[in-house]
């Protein structure tokens, strides 16, 4: 997650990343997460597959 350019937290997953973004004030559902212009999803988007190397 960035702020301004600034790396400032890393969210692995949707509840985290909704979990920091609503106590900033901004509340999202799963589903608007996914659509929403606030949110840039670099590597597949919201529903992309995670593999380990």
């Amino acid at each position: 997650m960035s702020v301004r350019g600034e790396v400032v937290a890393l969210a692995r997953n949707v509840a985290y990343l909704l979990a920091v973004v609503g106590r900033i004030g901004i509340v999202l559902d799963p589903e608007e997460a996914a659509i929403t212009p606030l949110i840039e999803w670099p590597g597949g988007g919201i529903h992309a597959r995670r593999t380990s190397r």
